[in-house]
C-alpha cells in the first residue's frame, strides 16, 4: 500500500481526539434565523446556507459574514457558497491493488431570488459548478462494480476538470407548484433520503447514496423540465421530461438535444408531518422511461471498464427503450424533545445557541430513522437489473454534538439472469456494507471517517477492505 498523506494521518488523529473533548453545555434549539426573509428562498432549500452570522466555532461557513456584506447579499437575493470535500481511501484487504488514494472535490453555488431582487416575482435562478482534484485510482483498485467514493465521478473520472454542472430557473406557481427548466440532477429530485443522500457528508460509496440503476436512464447533469406539486400536506407529485444523452463534461448533446429522451413520474406519500411530530416517515415511488439503448454501459455510476473486462469483451445485446421503478423509503425512529420551552427556559433564551441554518441540516434533522430503498428494471435490458440498500442513519443523538453524523447500511445489487449465456462471464451480484461516523469540528467543518467491507461483483476478485477518511469543509 502507499504511505500515507501525513497531513491526512494528523486529522485522523484529531478525529479520534475529538471524543475526548468534553461535550458541550450549551442545549441547542431550533431557532429562526433573527435576519427576515422573503421570496422563494424562505421555504426552498436550494441555497447551502441561509445565515452567515455567528461566531466561528457556531456559524453555518468557515468565513462568515464578511463584515457584515454576506447576509445583506443574502437578504436581497444574492446568494454565494462554495464547499471542499477531501478525502483519502485504501484498499486494506482484498480488490484488485492494496493502494491508497486522494480526492478532492470543490462545489460552487449561486442562486439568485429574482422577487427579491425586482426581476421576476416568484421566480430563483440557480447555478452550480465543480471542480475535481488527485486521483481516482481507487475506482480501479477497489475492483468493485459501484465505487467505493460517490464523488470519484463528479464531475467526471477524469481530474483537474471544472464544469457548469447546473442552471436553472426556478418558477413557482402558488405554494403547491414548482417549474424546474434547464439543466439540472434529476437524482435530487427522483431519488430523496434524509439518511443517505449526500457523499460529503453521509455514506461515502454510491450503493448507499443513491440508486445506481438511475445512471442507466439519466446523468447527474441533464437538460430538463420538471415540475413539482404538493396536493395537500400528506401526497406530493412530480414529472419530469429529460434528454437522456446529455453528460457532464461536455454542454452540447450527441445526436441533438432530447434526440434521446426519458420521462419520469414520482408519487410521494408523508406521514407524521408536523414539525414536533417524532416518527415522521416518506415514501417515494418514482417510474422512468427512455427510448435510448439499453446495456450500451453508458451507466456513469458503474465501473464502465471492470464490467467491460468481467464480460471478457463479449457483446451485449441492445434493446430500443428501458424502463425503471424506484421506491426510497425513510423513518424517523426518534427525535429528541421537541415540545415548547417552559417560561424557566424562556429566559435562558439568550444563553442558548441557536441551531445553524443550512440545507443539510435543515433536510437530516436531529434524530435516528431507517431508510430504504428498492429498484427494478426488466431482466433482458439491464447488465444488473434490480437494486436494494437498507440502513440506519443518524444526527445529533447527543445534545453536547447535535452536528455529528452517523449511518451504517448495506446495499445489493443483482446481476441480471440475462447474463448467465455469454461466455467468459466473470459478473456476479454485489453486496457492500459500510459504516461511518462525521464528527463536527464545528458545523462548518466535518471530519469523518469510514470502513467498507464488499462482497465483489467480479468473481475473480478478492473482496475488499476499504477504510478512509473525509474533510468538509463550507467556506
Amino acid at each position: 500500500m502507499k504511505s500515507i498523506n501525513p497531513k491526512l494521518f494528523v486529522l485522523f488523529i484529531a478525529f479520534l481526539f475529538s471524543f475526548s473533548i468534553q461535550a458541550q453545555k450549551d442545549t441547542i434549539t431550533t431557532a429562526k434565523p433573527k435576519h427576515k426573509k422573503v421570496g422563494l428562498t424562505a421555504f426552498l432549500p436550494l441555497t447551502p446556507v441561509q445565515d452567515y452570522t455567528g461566531k466561528f466555532g457556531e456559524r453555518a461557513t468557515v468565513t462568515g459574514n464578511w463584515g457584515g456584506t454576506r447576509q445583506k447579499l443574502f437578504d436581497s437575493g444574492f446568494m454565494f457558497d462554495v464547499s471542499v470535500t477531501q478525502s483519502w481511501q485504501g484498499v486494506l484487504a482484498g480488490g484488485k491493488t492494496n493502494q491508497g488514494a486522494y480526492y478532492g472535490l470543490v462545489d460552487y453555488a449561486a442562486t439568485l431570488d429574482l422577487g427579491k431582487l425586482g426581476l421576476w416575482g416568484k421566480g430563483i435562478l440557480f447555478l452550480s459548478a465543480q471542480t475535481n482534484f488527485g486521483s481516482t485510482d481507487l475506482m480501479s483498485a477497489s475492483g468493485t462494480i459501484l465505487p467505493v467514493n460517490f464523488l470519484n465521478i463528479f464531475p467526471e473520472t477524469e481530474t483537474s476538470r471544472t464544469f457548469l454542472m447546473e442552471y436553472y430557473l426556478m418558477q413557482a406557481f402558488g405554494k403547491k407548484v414548482v417549474l424546474f427548466a434547464g439543466r439540472l440532477n434529476a437524482t435530487n429530485f427522483l431519488d430523496k433520503s434524509w439518511f443517505a443522500n449526500n457523499p460529503r457528508t453521509q455514506f461515502m460509496n454510491i450503493g448507499l447514496n443513491n440508486t445506481p440503476l438511475l445512471g442507466g436512464f439519466l446523468s447527474f447533469s441533464t437538460y430538463a423540465i420538471l415540475v413539482d406539486g404538493t396536493i395537500n400536506k400528506h401526497f406530493s407529485i412530480a414529472g419530469a421530461f429529460y434528454d437522456a444523452a446529455a453528460a457532464p463534461g461536455n454542454y452540447g448533446v450527441p445526436g441533438g438535444l432530447f434526440n434521446k429522451w426519458g420521462v419520469a413520474l414520482d408519487l410521494g406519500v408523508s406521514w407524521n408531518v408536523k414539525p414536533e411530530a417524532e416518527r415522521n416517515g416518506m415514501v417515494h415511488i418514482s417510474f422512468l422511461y427512455t427510448n435510448k439503448k439499453s446495456t450500451d454501459l453508458d451507466n456513469p455510476f458503474l465501473i464502465k471498464d471492470a464490467i467491460k473486462e468481467a464480460l471478457g469483451g463479449a457483446p451485449l445485446p441492445t434493446v430500443d427503450g428501458n424502463s425503471l421503478m424506484n421506491i426510497t423509503f425513510n423513518q424517523y425512529l426518534w427525535k429528541p424533545d421537541t415540545k415548547k420551552a417552559s417560561d424557566t427556559d424562556k429566559k435562558d433564551d439568550a444563553n442558548k445557541k441557536k441551531e445553524v441554518q443550512t440545507a443539510a441540516y435543515g433536510f437530516n434533522k436531529r434524530g435516528m430513522g431507517l431508510y430504504a430503498r428498492y429498484a427494478i428494471g426488466p431482466d433482458d435490458r439491464n447488465i444488473f437489473n434490480s437494486f436494494m440498500s437498507i440502513g440506519f442513519g443518524a444526527r445529533g443523538i447527543s445534545d453536547g454534538r447535535p452536528y455529528d453524523r452517523m449511518g451504517i447500511g448495506m446495499y445489493f445489487f443483482k446481476k441480471s439472469d440475462a447474463l448467465n449465456s455469454l461466455p467468459g462471464n466473470l459478473l456476479q451480484n454485489e453486496t457492500g456494507f459500510e459504516c461511518y461516523y462525521a464528527a463536527a469540528i464545528t458545523p462548518s467543518i466535518q471530519l469523518g471517517a469510514d470502513i467498507q467491507y464488499i462482497n465483489s461483483g467480479i468473481s475473480n476478485v478478492e473482496n475488499p477492505f476499504v477504510a478512509g477518511l473525509r474533510l468538509m469543509i463550507q467556506l
